[in-house]
């Protein structure tokens, strides 16, 4: 009782402490609601892959966020069963659909296979191989990702990864080096992922939920990002410690 008790109170005191550094403060959740720009986002979900173990919760995930942006009135592409040439495609038409105007918001979501390369996450597409040059050719860097969306100079993007990056070089060490490379080059992406490196999310992850449940809810990024990342952990019973970074201010895992 104690334990959960300090726990509840010391993620208490850093949403506070947070909220007081924080410019953001008009975000609703994960949503810029004072901005007069568009709303896009891109939605990908994988499931079944030609040579790789097949999943079966992503697809259901990347539906469920789809929907729930939709909702709060985002124009919404959606992707189910992508390779790494349509993932490469509808990420570069949504730097496009971004740059279209510099007050748009920018979503994006990937739920599937996730593979650690060159101490770099990367997101899979479906036909992906098992060995290294296959895998090589149907995968995609998060720098490439994050170097795309950064591109459309908007004002502002989330870029949220459900996946478990798993070392493809046994004698890597899990690693995160998405946050020094965020810190260091972009400046317009907030981005969170399910998982801390070294970590596996379970078939019934609590991340997914959370995400939908803060997507408009009345906060700044910041409280968001860290309600996600604390609900994550608690229903996970620190077995699922989200990793996050917003420029310039929090990075870490919860």
């Amino acid at each position: 009782m104690k334990k959960n008790f300090f726990w509840n109170a010391t993620f208490m005191l850093f949403i506070l402490a947070f909220s007081l550094i924080m410019p953001w403060k008009v975000f609703g959740g994960l949503i810029e609601i004072n901005s007069n720009g568009k709303l896009f986002a891109l939605v990908i979900g994988n499931d079944n892959y030609t040579y790789l173990p097949n999943l079966s919760e992503s697809i259901r995930d990347a539906t469920a966020i789809a929907n729930g942006l939709k909702k709060a009135g985002f124009d919404v592409v959606y992707l189910s069963n992508a390779t790494s040439s349509e993932m490469i495609k509808a990420i570069d038409d949504f730097t496009v659909r971004l740059r279209s105007t510099p007050d748009s918001q920018g979503f994006f979501w990937y739920s599937g296979r996730g593979v650690q390369l060159d101490y770099m996450g990367h997101i899979v597409g479906t036909d992906a191989g098992t060995d290294v040059q296959r895998v090589r050719s149907g995968i995609v860097s998060l720098g490439r990702l994050f170097e795309y969306i950064s591109s459309a100079k908007n004002r502002m993007n989330v870029v949220i990864v459900d996946a478990t990056f798993v070392p493809l070089d046994k004698n890597e060490t899990p690693v995160s080096l998405e946050l020094p490379l965020l810190d260091k080059f972009y400046d317009n992406i907030c981005y969170i992922r399910s998982v801390s490196p070294g970590e596996q999310a379970s078939d019934d992850s609590p991340f997914c939920p959370s995400v939908i449940k803060n997507i408009d809810t009345p906060s700044d990024v910041a409280q968001t990002f860290l309600l996600i990342a604390g609900e994550t952990a608690s229903a996970s019973r620190n077995a699922q410690k989200p990793l996050y970074y917003l420029p310039g201010k929090i990075s870490g895992t919860k």
